[in-house]
């Protein structure tokens, strides 16, 4: 009989939380005009007053590339083997990882510095790390048109695989949402999570192949490669863009899980904690 309650306790556990994810949804389908307020506030405040504008968007990634095949590429010789630049090996990766990595960095105080409208007006809180997803995305898009521009110069040919760009895509959505989700909310209840996530996201990208491809890496180390799902993400980009050759496809699976398991229980977690936000910021 408690067996029989116990079932009966799990699955209305598991309606209640579905039916929560939909009603998430749907309010915020119907805050999106308070999406798009907040996206075009933080550009114009972000390009106010700036000498260059949207520039600074093409300038940190182009840089950073310059930087790395410099000092990785010539130094150590890790562009030296490859059939593309390693500039442009670099720059594609920089793509999807300053997706992720101004996302949940940005995204970490989205709550915190969102007080006054957190405790004085309801709206979906999910909305606030969200839209800085959102408006990071139109950076990425400014950015990828810059990168076609390059491949363009260097006179490399698109490869076919391109089509397949928007599910990689989607897949760095998701996995920059999960991770900002679980970010914003334990933010709000143990502050020295902002301090934490610029030393996480740095680690993060050492474990992840931007300066690297997966090629150096031995096969008995693939299965740690590819706990990180961003390893995945920038591969793809990789084969979307160049062509060049998915390593250790069998381990995808397993990106993929960890991914929607990152992503699932930041949504959980944040919907579960988001009645006590007002409280605590």
């Amino acid at each position: 009989m408690s067996v029989h309650l116990q079932e009966k306790s799990g699955m209305r556990r598991i309606c209640s939380e579905r039916d929560s994810l939909s009603v998430s949804a749907g309010e915020i389908w119907s805050y999106r005009e308070l999406l798009l307020f907040l996206i075009l506030r933080d550009l114009k405040i972000k390009y106010r007053q700036t000498l260059i504008g949207v520039s600074w968007v093409i300038i940190q990634p182009f840089l950073s590339s310059l930087i790395f095949s410099v000092i990785f590429g010539r130094f150590l010789g890790l562009g030296s083997s490859g059939s593309h630049p390693y500039l442009v090996i670099v720059l594609c990766a920089f793509l999807p990882w300053n997706l992720f990595a101004n996302s949940t960095s940005m995204s970490v105080d989205s709550l915190v510095m969102s007080r006054d409208l957190v405790t004085k007006v309801y709206f979906p809180r999910i909305i606030l790390p969200t839209y800085i997803i959102l408006k990071n995305l139109i950076d990425f898009c400014i950015t990828t048109a810059f990168f076609v521009v390059i491949l363009f110069i260097y006179n490399i040919r698109i490869s076919p695989g391109i089509v397949y760009l928007p599910l990689f895509l989607l897949l760095g959505i998701i996995l920059a949402m999960g991770v900002s989700f679980w970010l914003s909310a334990l933010n709000v209840r143990y502050r020295d999570i902002r301090n934490a996530v610029p030393f996480l996201i740095q680690i993060w990208f050492y474990c992840s192949p931007v300066a690297y491809t997966a090629k150096i890496i031995p096969a008995h180390w693939k299965f740690l490669y590819y706990l990180n799902p961003m390893a995945v993400i920038i591969d793809g980009f990789r084969w979307s863009f160049l062509g060049t050759p998915l390593i250790f496809t069998d381990s995808f699976p397993l990106a993929f899980i960890i991914l929607f398991l990152i992503f699932l229980g930041g949504l959980l977690y944040f919907l579960k904690t988001e009645d006590s936000f007002a409280d605590i910021v």
